[in-house]
């Protein structure tokens, strides 16, 4: 009888291990989706910023340096394409990484304050803000991704700044 008891007794925690263990496993794969969406959604604001940005300082050198307006022009448009892919991964960043929301938002802002840039020199003042911004943002995105590690696995998303 003893015998009988201790084995459905181990049979009963072999069960029990083995769903625990697999809804852990659930979880792992839960999170591990969640940072990869939030990676791509940091990654995807990086990349439209970097071609706003270059716009930016396209037209923005072109109206200070009198170019041409067919040239003014052309370059408008492509700003307004630039911008518009902004928008979304903003959002994006908004909703599924608020600890890099602020740095993410700064970092919109700062490639928008090109276009009023007086001169070439401040156009180049405003152009190394937007990137220092942007720096900032991966940074505070490499910060969020390291906390979420074990201590051992920490530091492999640093960032220089």
């Amino acid at each position: 009888m003893a015998t009988t008891l201790i084995s459905t007794l181990g049979r009963l925690l072999g069960a029990l291990i083995r769903v625990l263990g697999a809804e852990r496993g659930r979880l792992h794969d839960v999170r591990q989706a969640r940072r990869a969406e939030q990676v791509e959604a940091v990654t995807s604001l990086s990349v439209a910023l970097a071609d706003h940005r270059r716009a930016m300082w396209d037209r923005q050198n072109a109206v200070l340096t009198q170019a041409p307006d067919a040239r003014v022009a052309e370059l408008r448009e492509e700003l307004r394409q630039t911008r518009s892919a902004v928008a979304e991964p903003a959002a994006q960043v908004a909703l599924l990484v608020p600890a890099v929301r602020t740095a993410a938002e700064a970092a919109v802002q700062a490639t928008y304050a090109i276009r009023g840039a007086r001169d070439l020199e401040d156009l180049k003042e405003r152009r190394a803000a937007a990137l220092a911004a942007h720096d900032r943002m991966v940074g505070e995105m490499a910060r969020h991704l390291d906390a979420g590690l074990p201590a051992a696995a920490r530091g492999r998303w640093e960032v220089a700044a």
